[in-house]
């Protein structure tokens, strides 16, 4: 029995649609099991390499918890990202860039940016300090906050004829208020430990390698 040509070119064209099919299928499968096996290491990396050495993030995770995140343990010799704590880095890469054994310890402390007319070094700790204030405090003085003074010859002197000479007896002014003065004090006592705004408690962590 012969066959068209009609037939054959519709028999060719099922069996390419049909190879393309099956090629798209299998390079379907093979992207799944690849994705399978390059996305938790692609993610990984990400997590450990998405920022420079030295660089500084918050987090409100606890080291222990922060390190399996990134598929470190917390305590081990060899790590990517560690807690800001002042610890000994000699190894690292942050050692080896910023020339310093230690890492910042920012436990405690505010970050804040650098102005480069101040000259200050990155990584260094400032003290405390007070600033004047711009506006004024004001309160309301009470009576006994008041200044007596006791001015003898205010207002002048009796004289008297004692043995034929004259004497002077001053009386005084009793008291005299003084209220617009100002005096030099000591602060002692009240207050808190610190200075500080409002804020939140996170855990540094600096990357080192």
């Amino acid at each position: 029995m012969a066959i068209d040509r009609a037939t054959i070119r519709r028999g060719l064209s099922v069996a390419g649609i049909s190879a393309i099919i099956g090629l798209l299928s299998g390079i379907l499968a093979l992207y799944t099991q690849a994705s399978g096996i390059v996305g938790p290491i692609v993610s990984a990396k990400l997590k450990k390499d998405f920022a420079p050495i030295g660089t500084i993030v918050s987090s409100v995770l606890d080291p222990v918890t922060f390190a399996e995140i990134i598929g470190e343990v917390e305590g081990a010799s060899v790590r990517t990202w560690v807690l800001a704590d002042g610890r000994d880095v000699t190894d690292s890469q942050y050692s080896r860039t910023t020339h310093k054994a230690n890492i910042p310890d920012l436990r405690d402390l505010f970050l804040r940016g650098i102005d480069a007319k101040n000259s200050r070094v990155p990584g260094t700790i400032e003290g405390y300090a007070t600033a004047l204030q711009s506006i004024a405090f004001t309160g309301v003085a009470k009576a006994a906050g008041g200044d007596l003074h006791f001015n003898e010859f205010v207002n002048g002197a009796d004289s008297y004829n004692v043995g034929g000479r004259d004497v002077a007896r001053s009386y005084p002014h009793a008291i005299d208020f003084n209220w617009a003065h100002t005096h030099a004090v000591e602060i002692n006592a009240g207050g808190d430990a610190e200075t500080r705004p409002r804020n939140a408690a996170v855990f540094y962590y600096i990357k080192v390698n």
